[in-house]
């Protein structure tokens, strides 16, 4: 782990913005300030007045990613008419950093302009080193190094909700074992040693030169090893592009939400309490969810699930015990049974018997089958014999869903009273929201499907029905070009490699390439093995001082190759966490990955505090200050309201970015241009009123 003191050290001095959205011409801060450096900057910032959007085109400059085309029509100026601001012109978004090493300290600007009109944009960069101002992404070299191109990794340190929650889901494992590759410096080997990686290409090369002059039965396995080949690489293909696509649609996704709720806080006078019933239906939708997930859980208890017949499953487990029935079945049981002097049939034993039960042995039971058996026996041991029948269960559910119903009936009640024109407009956008979500299952399905790892999943998806012909891996180039799993189509690889006959020089190469692999995977296995469990140590570290998470609430963290997984007190896994949790792991995670950072980090977080109580909020401002030297968090006034004790300090700066013409303790009207307010008096009392009006609380 470098020190802090050893490491270069990255700052974010200040924002600017030309008709950006809701923004006209702004600097954050004001004109001739800066952020601060060490510590936490807070930017008070209204729902739907630029948060994620800062956030968006941040991870651009990052990394020098442009805006994709498609949506550039997004980030134009939405006041036209009214105060300063023009639709018609390039949008225009900078960032002042500061970059200190040991030779010394350099400031810097990334500016990124967009013309949606013409469907155009570009970077450019100030750099005193360079003369001035010069077209085209071109930050100093250590900057490059760390961000160029990798968007998923800044989306760590550029963190959003959405993000957050991904890194705690299946999807979000790509990210996790990503991101520690690439803070650790080992993602260069793993290009190596991976799918289309120097070693790769040499092996590929080498086999299709010893085979290429044999015939007969080599000349068969040749073309199903070319065939292989080329279907790896369209899967590669495949896969890159859903991967591109889940970006895209994802980022669509954010920005549809924003929009709705943007549309829906700007019509609150046409239709007053509009965002509050939604805010309600989704809580009530959110504890639908979570009930429901509750009600699975317990259908697991054989206890609940078993019902009048509980009596005789837990006689039935005593007679299992006093039988002292084998500790293991499967492979256990077969080798145990063959030791006896003759089968439990009566029969002796002969080597073609013994022979025949090895050979058929896999066919009917496997490892997992244990498990599971041992999973129902502990869980039969640990039952409290039924606290709860399933009948009292779904009544809970029930009434979940009733209340849901009735707050999403109430929601849309309200939204019936809207003009015309504007029901109309957030009818489109939720038509087009729900219809990107349903695509971005399919596509996540998609890439599942070849990107899957998991035998249990391959089985359920039959992604494995192309493998095999009869019992043994096939050789068929017809069937191998059907294969749409990574996994399993690698099997026919490994197979075919096997068989060849590695004699000649391209041989040579061949056995020389596959050695040089072998060493970088067995390092690679267990340095990765090693990073992982000091970065686990770390992230349950932080997030054991974090009240309802680990402080109380007992959870752990392990890094799989399912994302981030949640453990109860009990070791069990936790298929669902609350939003604070969710939060917490993630800024755990990120904080334990800081420490391997070869650059100290600046910290940007959007709506940091969401779902907070306020022993999370007293987690949060202990953690970020000691992990990181800077954090920039865009909270709302409902999260500023929970960081009372915290804000004002020596530690933190604060700013409110409103209109000019706002009542300050309202929120409202939305009239003037946009500003950055330095006053801390104003910052406290921001939108006050408006929380006691719809009923809001502290977090």
């Amino acid at each position: 782990m470098i020190s802090l003191k050893e490491k270069v050290k990255l700052s974010i001095l200040s924002f600017g913005y030309t008709n950006v959205r809701e923004f006209e011409s702004l600097t954050i801060p004001e004109a001739n300030q800066e952020f601060r450096t060490e510590g936490i900057n807070l930017l008070q910032i209204q729902n739907g007045y630029g948060k994620t959007t800062t956030l968006y085109l941040l991870r651009s400059l990052f990394t020098g990613i442009p805006i994709r085309s498609a949506h550039m029509e997004g980030y134009k100026y939405r006041r036209d008419g009214k105060w300063g601001g023009d639709s018609s012109e390039i949008v225009r978004f900078q960032t002042k950093f500061r970059i200190k090493t040991k030779k010394g300290a350099e400031d810097f600007t990334l500016g990124l302009e967009i013309d949606p009109n013409e469907n155009e944009q570009s970077f450019w960069t100030y750099r005193s080193k360079l003369g001035g101002r010069e077209e085209g992404w071109k930050p100093p070299p250590e900057f490059v190094r760390l961000f160029e191109g990798k968007n998923r990794f800044a989306q760590l340190f550029l963190l959003d909700g959405e993000t957050a929650r991904e890194l705690n889901k299946y999807a979000g494992a790509d990210l996790v074992h990503d991101s520690i590759r690439q803070i650790t410096g080992t993602n260069i080997l793993h290009t190596l040693v991976g799918d289309n990686g120097v070693i790769e290409t040499v092996l590929e090369k080498a086999t299709a030169e010893a085979l290429g002059s044999r015939g007969g039965k080599e000349r068969s396995l040749d073309a199903t090893f070319q065939a292989a080949v080329i279907r790896k690489r369209e899967l590669n293909e495949k896969a890159n592009s859903y991967k591109e696509r889940l970006e895209g649609l994802e980022a669509r996704q954010g920005e549809l939400k924003l929009s709705l709720d943007r549309n829906e806080e700007e019509l609150e006078d046409l239709t007053s309490g509009l965002a509050l019933k939604k805010d309600g239906w989704l809580t009530k939708r959110r504890i639908l969810k979570e009930k429901t997930e509750s009600v699975l859980k317990s259908l697991f208890d054989p206890s609940i699930s078993m019902g009048s017949n509980w009596a005789e499953v837990v006689s039935f487990h005593g007679s299992q015990q006093r039988g002292k029935l084998p500790k293991a079945v499967g492979r256990t049981f077969f080798r145990e049974l063959q030791e006896a002097d003759s089968c439990i049939c009566g029969a002796q034993w002969t080597p073609g018997m013994k022979t025949h039960v090895n050979l058929m042995a896999e066919g009917y039971l496997e490892d997992r089958l244990m498990t599971y058996v041992k999973e129902v026996q502990d869980a039969v041991s640990r039952s409290d014999g039924g606290a709860e029948t399933i009948g009292t269960l779904m009544a809970k559910l029930r009434v979940a869903r009733t209340e849901m119903q009735e707050s999403k009936t109430a929601y849309e009640l309200k939204k019936s009273q809207l003009p015309e024109g504007e029901r109309e407009k957030l009818r489109k956008m939720s038509e087009e929201l729900g219809g990107i979500e349903k695509t971005i299952e399919g596509v996540k399905i998609l890439l599942e499907d070849i990107i899957s790892t998991s035998d249990e999943y391959i089985a359920k998806r039959k992604l494995d029905q192309h493998t095999w012909t009869g019992q043994k891996i096939s050789t068929s180039a017809s069937k191998v070009k059907k294969i749409g799993n990574m996994k399993e189509l690698q099997k026919v690889l490994d197979n075919l490699q096997k068989q060849f006959d590695e004699t000649g020089e391209a041989m040579i190469k061949k056995a020389g390439a596959e050695a040089l692999r072998q060493i970088l995977e067995t390092t690679l296995e267990g340095l990765g093995r090693e990073i992982k469990i000091e970065v686990e140590s770390k992230l349950n570290g932080h997030l054991s001082n974090m009240v309802g998470a680990g402080l109380g609430g007992g959870l752990t963290v392990e890094i799989s190759d399912q994302g981030l997984r949640y453990k109860n007190p009990n070791g069990e896994y936790q298929d669902a966490v609350n939003v604070a949790s969710e939060l917490g792991g993630a800024y755990a995670f990120v904080s334990a990955l800081n420490s391997y950072a070869e650059v100290s980090l600046p910290f940007v977080l959007d709506t940091p505090l969401a779902g907070f109580g306020k022993g999370m909020v007293s987690s949060w401002a202990t953690l970020v200050p000691n992990t990181f030297d800077q954090c920039i968090a865009l909270i709302n006034s409902l999260e500023r309201e929970g960081l009372d004790p915290y804000h004002g300090g020596n530690e933190y700066s604060n700013w409110t970015i409103r209109r000019e013409r706002e009542e300050i303790k309202l929120g409202a009207p939305q009239e003037g241009r946009m500003i950055c307010d330095p006053s801390y008096e104003n910052f406290c009392v921001y939108e006050e009123e408006s929380h006691e009006r719809q009923g809001g609380g502290k977090i």
